[in-house]
């Protein structure tokens, strides 16, 4: 009889629907591979290829999500930002804050979009926007997560001064490391 309940509370328990933040973890935890290319400028007419990876985590008790970024360019130059992410049960919403040293107040929050669970569908978009201060001028900014699989995504950012309209800066794709698996 003790073998029975164990298996029915085993059962019971994974049969309980995963919290909004769970199933953002579940799509993104894990250390990913990136490569891209930002779009061609007056200084850079072929564009900047971009490799590195991003790890994605949880800290203790599963709560914040955790992004850590680090790219380096062709230009030699590296990238670091790191960012949280949480559900606001009040507003029935995902929250973010990034944080990064081109930003003059340090972190800057963010909104977070996600209609469900990536893999139910072919392809579904994770959207984050918001702004930030960079040398006294205020930018707007939105990139997209789009999932073609568990194990690949390809991600844009668009940024502009706040008014004018959002142009692509950079597409790079992401692939889901072996070893995070």
């Amino acid at each position: 009889m003790p073998r029975f309940l164990a298996l029915v509370l085993l059962c019971a328990s994974a049969a309980v629907a995963q919290t909004p933040l769970q199933k953002l973890t579940s799509a993104l935890s894990g250390h990913w591979a990136i490569s891209g290319r930002s779009e061609p400028s007056p200084k850079f007419p072929s564009g900047v290829t971009t490799t590195g990876e991003e790890v994605w985590h949880t800290l203790a008790g599963g709560t914040p999500l955790v992004e850590e970024f680090h790219s380096k360019t062709s230009t030699g130059a590296d990238g670091y930002d790191t960012a949280a992410f949480w559900w606001d049960s009040t507003s029935q919403k995902y929250r973010g804050l990034f944080c990064g040293d081109f930003v003059d107040q340090g972190c800057a929050q963010f909104d977070v979009e996600w209609p469900g669970n990536v893999h139910e569908k072919k392809s579904d978009l994770i959207i984050m926007s918001g702004e930030y201060l960079q040398n006294g001028k205020t930018y707007s900014w939105r990139e997209t997560f789009d999932f073609k699989s568990e194990t690949t995504f390809t991600q844009q950012l668009f940024v502009a001064e706040r008014g004018r309209d959002l142009k692509l800066v950079v597409t790079m794709t992401a692939t889901r490391t072996p070893s995070a698996q």
